[in-house]
């Protein structure tokens, strides 16, 4: 496949130094739900996870906004999800580039857009305690504090994110806000390298990162 090997290329030629974590805006589609006939149907909404990325990319605010949720990692030891907002990423790496390989032979029906970040770069915005790999938790280890919750997965629930199951899951820390306790926070343009996209979004979407004033790279690999 002619656009992974370009975009292996790119990341090797960038990654040195940076590091390189991606966050994807994920829908579900309704073909999938429909499939599920024990999960009551889900209303209808004016808009989809990914339009957060397409609205991004139309404003000409120069930074990338992005809002945090919330209930990512483990319970502690009394039960309770973990309440830090979060930002969900994967590094990318050897097991990434045989996900994006899965991605394309099986079809995709989920993960509609992906932004890559400058690792170091969003350590050195967020501070480097808030931008942490997860570890797997083993069950013979005893359960951690609830505001450490978030660094901590269960293997075989990442199953809901295959084919990334197997990557190494990056998670950013974002604060809440004084307005019913929201996560939202604006990231600086400079700290996003590229973005993966459908094919046919593809030339709708190349010349736009234009409007951010800053050298994105776009690859048509979902």
């Amino acid at each position: 496949m002619k656009d992974l090997k370009n975009f292996k290329q790119w990341v090797r030629r960038n990654s040195k130094r940076r590091g390189m974590i991606c966050h994807f805006y994920i829908e579900e589609s309704e073909k999938q739900e429909e499939k599920d006939k024990t999960k009551k149907p889900k209303q209808k909404q004016y808009y989809t996870k990914a339009d957060y990325a397409f609205f991004n990319l139309l404003n000409d605010t120069k930074d990338w906004i992005v809002k945090g949720t919330m209930h990512h990692g483990i319970t502690d030891k009394y039960g309770n999800l973990s309440t830090t907002p979060c930002l969900n990423c994967f590094e990318i790496n050897k097991e990434f580039f045989t996900a994006l390989e899965l991605l394309h032979d099986e079809g995709n029906d989920k993960f509609e857009f992906g932004v890559i970040f400058n690792r170091n770069k969003l350590r050195r915005h967020f501070g480097g305690d808030k931008v942490r790999n997860v570890d797997d938790w083993k069950h013979d280890k005893p359960r951690p504090s609830k505001g450490q919750c978030w660094l901590y997965d269960i293997p075989k629930r990442k199953w809901a994110l295959y084919p990334f199951n197997f990557c190494q899951v990056v998670r950013v820390k974002l604060q809440k806000t004084d307005l019913r306790e929201l996560a939202i926070e604006a990231i600086p343009i400079k700290t996003i390298m590229g973005f993966l996209v459908r094919k046919q979004d593809y030339r709708g979407i190349s010349n736009l990162p234009k409007v951010k004033e800053n050298d994105i790279d776009v690859f048509p690999l979902l």
